[in-house]
């Protein structure tokens, strides 16, 4: 029987199995087994560690931890057509970033086009603090502490903006405690994964998808369970504002590190952990301090609680003249159909 081949493998197992296969005598080929082996058991242990925790979640051992996962769904692109020449064309992309809550088996899906916003640090942070307002203010979830387990990505997941949003919600005694366990590049396969996989499956049943408006649609059939919450301007704030606050340092084994953490047990800076012990231990963590000045820690000079954060994307002129060149550049193309009731309009549905 005949299998697709694998796609997203990990780099370094991709790696070893090249170096297996080109190898040219048993003593060298039998090394490059054994580190594919340690490498396969290190990338085990945080996978262990995500299971114990859906686990413990579904007993709800601890009614103040909330665990989750977050990740960012490939670019999506719209229109989607099954035409040749829709290939060459200029398409809009759409982003998903999902939160998925392991305690209640439901996840958030936030969803923006590439003219509302970009998908950077900000824009994480910006989804993360949307989604901790709707447990908190809509459904009126009371918890304390926040464990996320994400992958490696430094420019989405693992950056100073993240971790000085998460600061923020301590100092503002929102959250005690706010944990990010990060799993090796490669062996993520987060709950999120999951979700998307479905998503793709039913991308695929479609012959085409010509609004962004299509693609929340499917979403919700594909997932039924999970909300869709599209995202606006107004809703992305300038999280590098906070950087203003604290000092500039470099910090050695930040990009190593298997766990961030923030918590009010150490609200001057934040902890590195480079293992997957949940416990403190003083011997195997490491705090950096990111309050100015070294006296000690007061509310009074240090404080992210009251740093108020200004939108980043106001809605502006050259914004609304780049959705409008997309949208005039598409219906050229798709006119046609739109003319014969066919597809909907594009130019009403572009946000």
């Amino acid at each position: 029987m005949f299998k697709p081949p694998r796609t997203d493998v990990c780099n370094t197992c991709a790696k070893y199995e090249t170096m297996i296969n080109s190898a040219t005598d048993d003593q060298a080929k039998a090394n490059v087994e054994a580190s594919r082996a340690e490498h396969l058991a290190i990338a085990q242990v945080p996978r262990d560690l995500l299971r114990q925790n859906e686990q413990m979640a579904g007993n709800g051992q601890n009614p103040n931890l909330k665990v989750v996962g977050m990740d960012l769904q490939q670019t999506l692109p719209c229109p989607r057509l099954s035409t040749g020449i829709a290939y060459y064309k200029c398409k809009l992309w759409l982003y998903n970033f999902c939160v998925y809550d392991l305690i209640e088996k439901q996840g958030t899906m936030f969803m923006w086009n590439e003219t509302v916003a970009g998908r950077g640090s900000d824009e994480m942070a910006s989804c993360l603090l949307n989604w901790l307002k709707i447990k908190v203010y809509q459904q009126k979830q009371d918890f304390l502490f926040l464990r996320i387990f994400c992958d490696n990505c430094a420019g989405q997941n693992k950056n100073i903006n993240m971790l000085l949003m998460a600061l923020q919600q301590v100092h503002m005694k929102r959250l005690f405690r706010v944990e990010f366990v990060f799993l090796k590049s490669g062996r993520s396969y987060l709950p999120c994964d999951r979700a998307f996989g479905s998503i793709e499956k039913w991308i695929r049943k479609r012959e085409s998808i010509a609004t962004p408006q299509d693609y929340h649609e499917i979403i919700r059939s594909a997932v039924k369970k999970f909300l869709v919450v599209p995202m606006t301007r107004d809703d992305f704030f300038d999280v590098k504002a906070l950087q203003n606050e604290v000092s500039q340092r470099s910090t050695p084994g930040f990009s190593k590190a298997c766990q961030l953490v923030v918590s009010h047990t150490y609200p001057e800076g934040y902890i590195i952990k480079n293992d997957y012990n949940l416990e403190d231990v003083v011997a195997d963590i490491i705090k950096i301090r990111l309050m100015k000045g070294r006296s000690g820690y007061a509310v009074q000079r240090f404080n992210l609680g009251s740093v108020q954060l200004a939108c980043k994307y106001p809605d502006s002129a050259c914004s609304r003249r780049k959705s409008a060149r997309i949208c005039v550049f598409w219906q050229g193309f798709l006119g046609t159909r739109q003319r014969h009731g066919l597809l909907p309009s594009l130019t009403n549905r572009i946000a």
